[in-house]
């Protein structure tokens, strides 16, 4: 049994790696994919990646905002519309319209210790600010290296967001 941490943009880079072809790093932002191929297959005993950012703000000139998971923690900060997608229902959740969004904006940000609680009912976050600290400061730089200022136009967030709406609440390519 594999438990460490593998995201799906780990494919990318594995099955590229598995076909002889090189990982697409000449957009804005380098690829975020490693290649899991030696961990899948049993040559490495721990998974080569170190934190998962499930999302994050797109602009660094806004608060931080997102969700980002390192070893066994994962912080929430903000409205997180389908932050909690497996488990039970708690009160960190709340439905707005057709989507669960996490409530960890409300009081600040939201911490779980994923190994202890996987259904991220327990916010720990003021029992462990040195944590939520490091994690906020990690989450700000990956603003700023993915979303440089200048990057973000309304034109593109009105194609995105429109987008958005045409596939059913799915990000799909836009232009």
């Amino acid at each position: 049994t594999l438990n460490g941490l593998f995201s799906m943009e780990d494919w990318y880079a594995t099955l590229a790696g598995l076909a002889g072809a090189k990982v697409d790093n000449s957009g804005p932002a380098g690829s975020d994919s490693i290649d899991q191929w030696p961990y899948i297959a049993g040559a490495v005993n721990e998974s080569s990646r170190q934190e998962i950012v499930h999302t994050h703000i797109l602009s660094p000139t806004e608060p931080v905002e997102g969700a980002i998971r390192q070893g066994r923690w994962k912080l929430i900060v903000g409205l997180q519309g389908w932050a909690h997608l497996f488990g039970v229902d708690n009160e960190t959740f709340h439905d707005v319209d057709k989507f669960r969004y996490s409530a960890c904006g409300d009081d600040g940000p939201c911490l779980f210790d994923i190994h202890k609680d996987p259904t991220e009912s327990e916010n720990l976050a003021s029992a462990h600010q040195p944590v939520v600290r490091r994690l906020l400061r990690r989450m700000k730089e990956i603003s700023e290296d993915y979303h440089a200022p200048g990057q973000e136009s309304d034109e593109h967030t009105e194609l995105c967001c429109s987008a958005w709406e045409q596939a059913g609440g799915f990000i799909v390519p836009w232009s």
